[in-house]
């Protein structure tokens, strides 16, 4: 029950992050298209859902059972952005021309490139999530979140979910297609380092300073 209740979160996160994929395609400001595909991740803070991206830094923070609930997570994620990529072709048609150019860039990008800009993006969705939990002020709460995703999507960093959901909304549905599941795969484990990077960094400096007082 628990699992299935991890499942239905990440699944809703994914239909997030796709809400802010599609609003992003649909700007014809990449500017302004960056700043509001914010409102995914805004909800799943506040609504507490189940996102890849949010959870993996945490890993060494938590019992081993956690591991296999970002499993739970990532899956629930794919779910979500492929049925949200299959219904807004389908009610959008004109976006999956854009999803599509946005796709063969992506595909055509070397592989250690691609694990690198995952990172990147891992670091900043660590720190808006982060702050999201521990920041007491609630203006602060939010201008997290309202940086970090804008920064990393002008600077072309990667985000596996986001970018689950541009491969679904592809016409031949390249997140299906083995190319299309490689890719993603890379990005996860960028992303997955990048989230890693800063709480553990962290957590090494602390026990630097200890050790040498």
């Amino acid at each position: 029950m628990t699992y299935l209740k991890t499942f239905i979160n990440a699944l809703l996160a994914g239909i997030m992050i796709s809400i802010g994929g599609t609003v992003y395609l649909a700007c014809e400001s990449k500017l302004l298209g960056a700043f509001l595909f914010a409102v995914g991740l805004m909800a799943i803070c506040v609504y507490q859902m189940s996102l890849f991206t949010g959870k993996i830094g945490y890993i060494f923070q938590n019992k081993p059972s956690y591991t296999l609930d970002c499993l739970v997570i990532w899956v629930g994620n794919f779910c979500g952005t492929l049925l949200s990529g299959i219904a807004v072709a389908f009610a959008k048609p004109n976006l999956t021309l854009s999803a599509a150019e946005l796709v063969s860039k992506k595909i055509e990008q070397n592989s250690l490139a691609t694990i690198v800009l995952g990172i990147f993006c891992g670091i900043l969705m660590y720190i808006a999530v982060d702050n999201f939990r521990t920041n007491d002020h609630k203006f602060a709460k939010y201008l997290g979140i309202l940086i970090c995703v804008p920064v990393f999507i002008l600077a072309g960093f990667e985000h596996s979910i986001a970018d689950m959901f541009y491969f679904a909304l592809t016409p031949d549905i390249a997140l299906l297609s083995l190319k299309g599941i490689i890719y993603i795969a890379l990005v996860s484990i960028g992303n997955l380092i990048g989230s890693w990077i800063v709480p553990n960094l962290k957590i090494l400096g602390e026990h630097l300073v200890k050790n040498k007082k």
